[in-house]
Parts: structure tokens; sequence; C-alpha cells
């Protein structure tokens, strides 16, 4: 791989004249101005963007340039292309907006392949979105028909196709000769919105960008945060009707001037879109595979694109990672990916190629219908071809699910984070680890455990564990930090524990009457233990003595608050301590009121 060598503050056209032909460039850095070197190159070019809100951030800053996405037509693009005015067309489009271009240039008398430099920029999300966003690698049936044409992305990947290789493509590596190494904090943690809501707490008067693609999560912290009025959501048009009205600015376009206090950002606005804010803030990355595998953020790609998204050099990031991991994420490893692929497609080919032997109809309607139930089939493109770019996305996203089998694999994945051939890293990680005894899903699905009886049973492991003298330090803290955490949901389990309760009977409670009237029964089983109030007791009620009744709980219960007990005032409580007899009548005038007598002292 040829490299260049660029240092701080240069852009890319200092290094180079203009973006070479046939070559796949890997930026390595962010915000170099590779675009606008191509912009601005003397040559007829198309630049293929991810998404619409890119294409909307380059014409604010190029106001000469043909921004194609819906709304505009082929006669739109052929009115541009005949204006003389312009001597060289500079055309930015979306991948579906590619079949656009090509009527409108013959239209306007254009050679498509030979006067129009092609430039797919972002090159790694045709890998990334492959599987869910088929119709962005439409451009490349057209492609390698370009006598001129690159990838470049920050972030690139090298393609399996052997197209590119066919048409000789060359690797160029732009690398900087200063550092770019980040200061992250990465969290690792069952519950990414704890971790959320703890920094969000400690809020520095910044303002926050949370970064999280899944908008149903995004929905759930808002109202749980009662941020409403605080927060804007930035998402695709698809995801927007799900966005609750009570949210205070919900977009599928980027405007700055809708930023408030907690921003929220998917996918879309993950890379290429420029965030052109001058003032310090707090930048959150969130992931949660227990809700959602896609909302794995890839270290070696996503990240690198998300930091990069804020271009002013000047301001400072307070950068979190935050993200839990599942150790039976449905992933392969690299090796077994590769013999995936291998299998299917070579049982496929069997079957595809056995058909065109025979005529026989029931034969070929059985080859036919297990081609189509076949695995392989996922990899076809619209052609019915084997398309190598969701090969590759099938590699990366398992490469990507690997990352959050554990925490640290997760961790690994951050700090090994370089640029290809060489040692210069993207990441200085500090790395701190908090689980919480509800995980993520109590917030997105209100699911707590199956009864409060297993709350309960899982909190006694807790502290059974919690006090075993052979665990380790490390984890008795990680177990007290869950337990602090947990108390705030059951106090009275704790209350429980404080009072000495063996932790048996506390677990066989089913609800929180049971544990309360458990601590109360603790409680006056130990008060009446109490030696001084025995003492009193019997001074008050000395032996063969009678009290009415109600003179006698009169008595008892000013004894018992002399004492500050929480004994009940009653006689039946009073057999504790003393033996009483059955109430009688007494004599004379007294005949018609009921007395007890004290017969011992217990």
């Amino acid at each position: 791989m040829k490299k260049v060598f660029i240092e701080k503050d240069q852009y890319l056209g200092d290094v180079i004249p203009f973006i070479p032909s046939n070559t796949i460039i890997f930026k390595n850095v962010t915000g170099i101005g590779a675009t606008t070197l191509e912009l601005k190159y003397p040559r007829h070019s198309i630049i293929i963007e991810p998404n619409v809100p890119v294409i909307q951030g380059k014409k604010k800053k190029h106001k000469d340039i043909l921004a194609i996405y819906k709304g505009v037509n082929s006669k739109h693009i052929a009115d541009y292309l005949k204006n003389d005015e312009i001597k060289y067309k500079k055309i930015v489009t979306t991948p579906e907006s590619f079949e656009k271009i090509i009527s409108a240039c013959y239209e306007a008398r254009f050679d498509l392949y030979n006067d129009f430099f092609l430039l797919f920029d972002e090159c790694d999300r045709l890998c990334k979105d492959v599987d869910f966003r088929e119709s962005i690698t439409d451009p490349l049936f057209h492609f390698f028909q370009f006598k001129e044409k690159a990838f470049i992305s920050a972030t690139a990947i090298e393609p399996s196709d052997p197209k590119f290789k066919e048409n000789d493509f060359k690797y160029l590596s732009i690398v900087p000769t200063y550092s770019i190494e980040k200061k992250i904090s990465l969290f690792t943690t069952n519950n990414p919105y704890n971790i959320l809501q703890e920094l969000f707490n400690k809020n520095n008067g910044k303002k926050n960008f949370i970064f999280l693609n899944a908008t149903k999560p995004i929905e759930k912290l808002i109202s749980f945060l009662k941020i409403q009025d605080k927060s804007a959501v930035f998402c695709s048009d698809n995801s927007l009707e799900s966005i609750s009205e009570s949210v205070s600015y919900s977009s599928s376009s980027l405007d700055e001037e809708h930023f408030k206090e907690y921003n929220f950002f998917t996918s879309r606005f993950f890379s290429a879109v420029d965030f052109d804010v001058d003032y310090d803030c707090n930048v959150y990355l969130v992931t949660d595979v227990n809700l959602a595998e896609y909302s794995a953020i890839d270290p070696k790609t996503d990240a690198i694109q998300i930091i990069g998204r804020f271009r002013n050099k000047s301001i400072d990031l307070n950068i979190h990672i935050i993200s839990n991991a599942d150790q039976n994420l449905n992933c392969r490893t690299v090796e077994d990916s590769r013999t995936f692929l291998y299998c299917t497609e070579k049982i496929y080919t069997s079957i595809f190629n056995y058909r065109k032997t025979t005529k026989d109809k029931t034969i070929l309607e059985v080859l036919n219908l297990t081609l189509d139930v076949l695995p392989f089939k996922k990899f076809l493109d619209v052609r019915g071809k084997k398309s190598y770019f969701k090969f590759d996305n099938y590699m990366y996203n398992n490469r990507v699910l690997s990352y959050y089998l554990n925490y640290d694999n997760l961790f690994k994945a951050y700090t090994d984070c370089n640029i290809v051939d060489s040692e210069i890293h993207y990441f200085k990680v500090t790395h701190e680890t908090r689980d919480y005894f509800y995980d993520s899903t109590m917030l997105t699905y209100r699911k707590l455990f199956k009864s409060y009886g297993d709350n309960v049973k899982k909190i006694g492991k807790l502290l059974l564990a919690f006090e075993n003298p052979t665990v380790v330090e490390d984890d008795k803290i990680k177990i007290e930090n869950i337990l602090n955490g947990v108390e705030l949901y059951f106090p009275e389990v704790f209350e429980a524990y404080s009072n000495k309760i063996d932790l048996e009977e506390i677990c066989e409670c089913k609800s929180k009457e049971q544990v309360l009237a458990l601590i109360k029964e603790h409680i006056k089983k130990r008060e009446r233990k109490s030696f001084t109030f025995i003492e009193d007791l019997r001074d008050e009620f000395p032996v063969n003595s009678s009290f009415t009744g109600d003179a006698f709980r009169e008595k008892f219960k000013k004894l018992i608050d002399q004492h500050q007990l929480s004994l009940d005032p009653t006689i039946k409580e009073a057999k504790n301590f003393l033996e009483i007899s059955h109430r009688f009548k007494g004599k004379g005038d007294e005949r018609n009121v009921w007395f007890y007598k004290v017969i011992e002292h217990k």
C-alpha cells in the first residue's frame, strides 16, 4: 500500500494534486478536505454520498454543485448539465438517485463514462449497509465502466470483489505525521442507560450529543429522564414516525440551530455529516446489544467517524463509549464465517449447475424451490449474481459482534484501533465496568424479573457473595456497586438485612409486605429481650396486682413509649412477659368492671 504523509493543519490538496483514478484511498483522518479537493479540481465529477444529510451539508458549503436526492428529477439534472456558465459539472448524489444522472447525461449529450470522474465517498458504507439497504450498491453496475473512478473513506474497508484487481486498483493511505489519539472513557455495563443517567447528572453545563442507532431506547430514555423539552432527535424519515411529539424537536436533516441540551442521533448521522459547533460538548457513543444487535458501534469505523464529525479542532470533547455485552450473541469467528460462506456458495452452485442438465419439469420445480430457500440466496444481487459486498458485509457484521461477546473484547478493540500498517492509534482508552441489578431491558421493555420473590432471591445471592471472604477485592467492589444501586428499588430488603435477619428468612418473602412484617416481628423479638424494659415492667406490674383492661393497656403503653419500643400495647403482647389471668369481674361497686390479674413474672 502506497503511503502519503500529511502534517497537522494540512489538507488532502496540500499533499496530492487530485484524487487519482482506479484507487481506493484510506484517508484515515476525517475532515481533511477530500471531497472539497474533488469539487474544486477542474474536471466533471460525480460524487456518491451515503445519504441526504451529507449532500445537504456539501450544498451549504459549495453553492454551485448540483445536489441530487428526492425531488430532483432528470430534467433538473439535464438543465444543470446544459448550463454553459458552469464549466465543470459537479454532481453530488445518493446511490439511489444515481440512475437519474444516466438519462440526463444522454439528453444533455454527455458521455457519462468518459466525461465524468466518479468518486464513491464513505465507500465503507457499501459493505456496512448493504444487508438492510441493497440499493446502496446500485451504482456499482456502472462503476467499472467509468474511465476514471475511485473509492475513498477515512475508514475504508478493502473490498473482496475481484473487479477491483481486474481493473488494477491501487491502495493509497494518507498517514498523519502527528498524533491523532483521542482520549475516550469506555464504560462497560449491563445497563448503558443507568450510566448515561449518572453522567447526565454530572453534567458540566455542556450540550450532549448521544449517538445510538435505535429509536426505541432513545424514546424510552428521554421519557424516563423527563427531558422531552430539552431534547432533539435526528434520525431517518422512516424512524421519525415513531418519535413522540412530546420531544422538543425531531428531524431527518441536520440543523445546528435546533440543537438542544440533549441531542440524539441514529446511524444516518454517524459519518460524512459535519457538525459545525464552536462550543465544548459531551459526546456519548451508546450500544445496547441486548436490545438490538444493529446498535453495535464498530470501534474501527463508526467510532472514528462519529468523533470526526466535530470539525472544530479548538473545542474540547468529553468522549464516552457506553456499552453492554452478551456472550450469547449469534456471531461466528473469522474462520467459521469464511467456512459458512464457502459452503453456502458451493451447495447453491452445485444445485444451480445441476438444474442446467435437466429438462424434466418436476425435477426443475424441485430444484427451483430448493434454490429459493438456500442461505446463499440472500448473498445474490438484484440481477441474481453473487454480491461480493454482501459477502463482505457478513464477515464485517460477525467481526463487529465478536467485540461485544464480552467486556475484554471491546476494550481490546478500542485499544488496538490504529491506522492500517502503522503504529498510529486512534484512542487513548480509560476503562471502567459498572454493573447494575437491572439490565437495560428494564428501561426499554419494563421487564423486571418474574416476581418480587425472584428479585429478593437474587439480592440474597449478591449479599452472600459480598459476605464471602474468598471473593477478591475487585469483585467485592463490583458487587457493592450493584447492591448500592438496587437498594433504591428494594430498601426494605436491605433494612431486613441490616437488622440481622437470616437471609434464608428474607429470601422466603414473596412481597414487600411480607418483608416489612418480618422486620417488624424481628424488631419486636429483640425488644422483648430488653433487660431494662423487663425490670421496669415487673415494677409496674407486681405479682398479684390487678388492673382494668384500659388501665393495664394505658400503663403498658406508657412503659413502651418510655423505652422507645415498637411493641403493641395489648394484653396479648404483655403475655410475652407476664402470666396474666383470664379476665374477671370485680366485687361490690366494681362488680360490672372487668379485671386482669398478674399471676407471675416470666
